[in-house]
């Protein structure tokens, strides 16, 4: 089974409550071809000019397990931990990679 991969940098947050994009370049949050997903923040790490986020995915089901992201966001952008956000991906950012061997696919699925 196929699984998915994503650069940090190329995941934009924006608060579920509002939909405020977290990123200044928020163009593409609002295309048909960007994947839209629920998470938790986990854990901030303040670098200065930027943060590293983690995030934890809400799943849709109780059979997944938790699967958590990390994101790379401005630094003076202010989330706390345990907050609802919206995560935003474009699809062609998405890369796939062979659950069993890690290479990466050719083409997406």
């Amino acid at each position: 089974m196929p699984h998915p991969g994503i650069r940090p940098e190329h995941i934009t947050i924006s608060d579920s409550a509002d939909n405020n994009s977290t990123d200044d370049d928020s163009t593409d949050n609002n295309r048909a071809d960007t994947l839209i997903l629920n998470a938790v923040v986990d854990l901030l790490e303040p670098l200065g000019a930027e943060t590293i986020a983690t995030l934890r995915l809400q799943q849709p089901t109780a059979n997944l397990a938790p699967y958590s992201v990390q994101a790379r966001i401005p630094g003076q952008q202010v989330l706390h931990t345990g907050q609802k956000v919206q995560l935003r991906i474009a699809h062609q950012q998405l890369h796939w990679f062979d659950s069993e061997s890690g290479l990466r696919l050719e083409s997406a699925l």
